[in-house]
């Protein structure tokens, strides 16, 4: 029996949200001269790096930057890491 898709967010949506996101993320770290984003490969890359361009777009003054996680196993390096950046 094949499944149903449901189709949760279409196109517009998951930019609209995105978008939203992004905005969150400067309100909540507005003061800041840098923003680090963090993805764990692959698809929380792909996010990051979308999140990545919105923030440039809307903030070109920024500085955005992004780091790709590929080994979970690293995550204490990953934070040791961002709080480099606090």
């Amino acid at each position: 029996m094949p499944s149903k898709k449901t189709l949760i967010l279409n196109k517009e949506q998951i930019l609209q949200k995105s978008k939203r996101i992004a905005y969150q993320i400067l309100e909540d770290n507005f003061e800041e001269p840098s923003i680090v984003l963090v993805g764990i490969a692959d698809r929380g890359y792909i996010f990051a790096q979308r999140l990545q361009k919105i923030l440039k777009d809307i903030a070109p003054d920024k500085e955005i930057e992004l780091i790709k996680v590929t080994n979970t196993r690293k995550t204490k390096e990953v934070w040791k890491l961002l709080q480099t950046f606090r």
